[in-house]
């Protein structure tokens, strides 16, 4: 898992919940920027519902092709 390895390299720093988002937010940038590189669009999801409904569209496609 990203944060519990990260965690084990920075066990003994203080601010190592500030060190692993912002590792995660650069990375967030860095693969957003490339997927809008390649012509994706690329839009950023703030409610939980619609994120579940995306993940299991991806999980059970033949279910969202049937319809």
């Amino acid at each position: 898992m990203i944060i519990s390895d990260n965690l084990k390299k920075i066990e003994n720093s203080h601010n190592a919940e500030e060190i692993i988002k912002a590792d995660l937010k650069e990375k967030y940038f860095k693969i957003k920027e490339c997927l809008a590189r390649c012509g994706n669009n690329v839009i950023e999801i703030n409610e939980k519902e619609k994120l579940l409904e995306i993940i299991d569209s991806f999980l059970n496609t033949r279910k969202y092709l049937n319809k």
